[in-house]
């Protein structure tokens, strides 16, 4: 998402298979977000006669569509909540608990997420600077927390992790 004034906000990282531009299904309104790859992708773009014939058809895709916007909307919800009620260092928890989640795998060291992030693309997903994201980065890894390896974060230490999203009130 881009403000006016070109501040971007990541919301989220899709993985193969995700739905993108549901909310425009329903109301034929331009979806109000853009969408960047950082892989190559195969992108399948249906209009929305074709999708309506294709749910009259098969109504379990309905479900599906039903589902992804349920997920969706769970995340929005976390986001709002971690930034009203968590410091940074807890929305950077945070963050890193739902990508071990999505695309962690298990290693001797720990669990290495599978992605490949800048800084400042952290910073734009929990809507920080990076600045402040690289003094969270070396505080994790001084705190042995997280570790570092090849440009993937591994996490070390899930409790210490845990225990850094606390709510700030």
């Amino acid at each position: 998402m881009l403000s006016a004034e070109g501040k971007e906000k990541v919301l989220t990282i899709l993985q193969e298979g995700d739905i993108f531009g549901e909310l425009s299904l329903f109301d034929e309104d331009p979806h109000p977000l853009t969408a960047e790859v950082m892989d190559d992708a195969r992108l399948l773009i249906i209009p929305w006669n074709e999708m309506e014939k294709m749910i009259i058809d098969r109504p379990s895709l309905a479900i599906k569509i039903i589902e992804a916007l349920s997920k969706k909307t769970r995340l929005l919800t976390s986001q709002v909540r971690e930034l009203v009620f968590q410091d940074a260092a807890g929305r950077l928890a945070s963050l890193l608990s739902r990508l071990a989640e999505d695309f962690g795998r298990e290693i001797e060291d720990g669990t290495v997420i599978d992605l490949v992030l800048t800084h400042q693309e952290i910073a734009n997903l929990i809507g920080s600077s990076r600045v402040t994201v690289t003094k969270l980065i070396n505080k994790f890894i001084d705190d042995g927390v997280i570790t570092i390896k090849k440009r993937k974060i591994i996490i070390k230490d899930f409790e210490s992790l845990g225990e850094r999203l606390q709510t700030v009130f």
